[in-house]
């Protein structure tokens, strides 16, 4: 299995400590703080580069969970200076697997996909069922953190189908599988495969009872909140309520920031409790989430100083290189070459931009319902016109542009519940929630600078506040996502316009 270990190539070291760094390595928890804890004592006892790689991973691992970003990168960046060219193969596919994910949930999408292109090479080393774990892993995780869920279920199937026949050691694989399932079922619930999520449950639960209950189950919490979500989809809110506070009992015991913000965040969704309950939780999202940005923005920062020396550090040498070679002509000219030739992709794209700022307004309006709609939920003609009427107005006054909105703030606001919000999207709209205020808040700002000459010379983290983002790095990646150009690039070409 990948998470055994090896001790490689080392000529002196104390037995003793040798015995008691693995089997305190050995004896890994769900709970953060058991880790962090863990994990300094391991780097205690380290006498190799290869054990402080796997403290380091240990240490990544739990800041991670605890929602620090900057620390996480820290430690697994050592960790991969650390781990040896003959160490275990198992330490350098968590390593790389768990930086590209901590990459990733931080916004560093470039980064992310560096380590994922590492892992592909490092997985051509494995037999073919090893490549799939390794890979299926990594993808599963890409597609959650990127809010693709059905195409998370999906990789999370396919895990499970190989892991079934996999050669492990029969406890542990019946607590892994629980774990797995547990992420499947909910990848399912959110994809809106609500039967598929049922049967999940009920297969994952064959593992729960073989294990001790007194034992520490893997991602027990995110089974409590799953049975949560489905008993509250068949009406019966009590027993949601029930097993909502056992996942959070169980996060929090774990203090695990990362799944308490998930579990909290579908507790708001689901609608189930009273005002200063609802109250209580969205203080708890926005604690965590206000940490998460300071975090995140750190890390932004320092990643950014980094790119620049090593793009300086490049720019020195290749200047030396022209003076000595003329290789670097050739160089110049691939270069001028491909920058021409993204620079016609950038305009091609921005007419397209211009050109349906022409023939629609700010949100996907559609006097029409979508043709061949079909939805379970039952809503009187009446309703219907209703809502549509106050998602004119939602429309008309932009509201989708205050920072942070939700599903619940917004079926609030539309004086609604979430499932009729979702059936209007779906029906009129022809998109899901995320989906329409991304797309609502990018027409918004792109039509704003088009119109607004002003506004070209604001700061892009002031643009991303004033279309309703709070992240610099969220509002680029997704305006890029739907623009195919970034808003710098997108503001240049509308300078160089201004000037004609």
């Amino acid at each position: 299995m990948f998470t055994s270990v090896f001790f490689q190539g080392q000529n002196k070291y104390d037995v003793e400590k040798r015995a008691q760094f693995f089997k305190l390595f050995k004896e890994q928890q769900n709970s953060v703080n058991y880790s962090l804890d863990n994990g300094q004592k391991l780097l205690t006892l380290s006498q190799t580069n290869y054990e402080k790689a796997l403290s380091y991973m240990i240490l990544g691992e739990a800041n991670y969970k605890a929602g620090d970003y900057v620390k996480s990168v820290d430690f697994l960046e050592q960790a991969e200076k650390s781990v040896g060219k003959n160490d275990s193969l198992n330490a350098k596919f968590r390593i790389v697997n768990q930086l590209l994910i901590s990459y990733r949930r931080a916004g560093l999408v470039e980064n992310s996909d560096q380590e994922l292109l590492e892992l592909k090479k490092m997985v051509s080393q494995l037999k073919p069922h090893e490549r799939d774990y390794v890979l299926l892993i990594a993808q599963a995780k890409i597609f959650e953190i990127d809010g693709e869920d059905c195409k998370a279920a999906d990789v999370r199937k396919k895990f499970y189908d190989l892991m079934l026949n996999y050669p492990l050691d029969e406890s542990f694989k019946t607590k892994y599988l629980f774990g797995v399932l547990s992420q499947l079922a909910f990848a399912e619930y959110k994809c809106g495969r609500i039967a598929d999520a049922q049967k999940t449950v009920i297969n994952s639960e064959k593992y729960k009872s073989k294990v001790d209950p007194k034992e520490n189950l893997l991602l027990k919490d995110f089974y409590f909140m799953n049975k949560a979500l489905l008993a509250h989809d068949e009406k019966n809110d009590d027993l949601s309520r029930k097993y909502f506070d056992s996942a959070i009992a169980e996060s929090e015991l774990n203090k695990n920031n990362l799944v308490l913000k998930v579990i909290l965040s579908e507790r708001l969704e689901a609608n189930i409790d009273n005002a200063d309950q609802q109250l209580k939780y969205a203080h708890q999202i926005k604690d965590i989430t206000d940490s998460e940005t300071r975090v995140t923005k750190a890390l932004i920062s320092r990643e950014s100083k980094k790119a620049f020396e090593i793009i300086k550090d490049r720019e020195q040498k290749q200047m030396w290189l022209m003076i000595i070679t003329g290789v670097v002509i050739l160089s110049i000219g691939i270069g001028a070459y491909l920058y021409f030739r993204n620079l016609r992709k950038i305009k091609v794209n921005y007419k397209k931009i211009i050109d349906e700022l022409q023939d629609k307004s700010v949100t996907p309006q559609t006097e029409k319902p979508v043709e061949n709609f079909v939805s379970d939920i039952k809503i009187t003609t009446e309703t219907e016109h209703s809502l549509l009427e106050y998602l004119e107005k939602f429309e008309e006054k932009n509201l989708f542009t205050k920072n942070g909105i939700s599903l619940a703030q917004m079926a609030v606001l539309l004086n609604t519940n979430t499932k009729y919000l979702n059936y209007i999207l779906k029906k009129y709209r022809n998109t899901d929630f995320n989906n329409y205020i991304n797309s609502a808040r990018i027409n918004f700002i792109t039509k704003e600078l088009h119109d607004n000459p002003k506004l070209r010379n604001y700061k892009i983290s002031a643009l991303a506040g004033k279309c309703g983002y709070s992240s610099h790095s969220q509002f680029a990646s997704i305006f890029k996502a739907k623009t195919q150009i970034s808003p710098s690039q997108f503001i240049s070409i509308l300078k160089q316009e201004e000037k004609v």
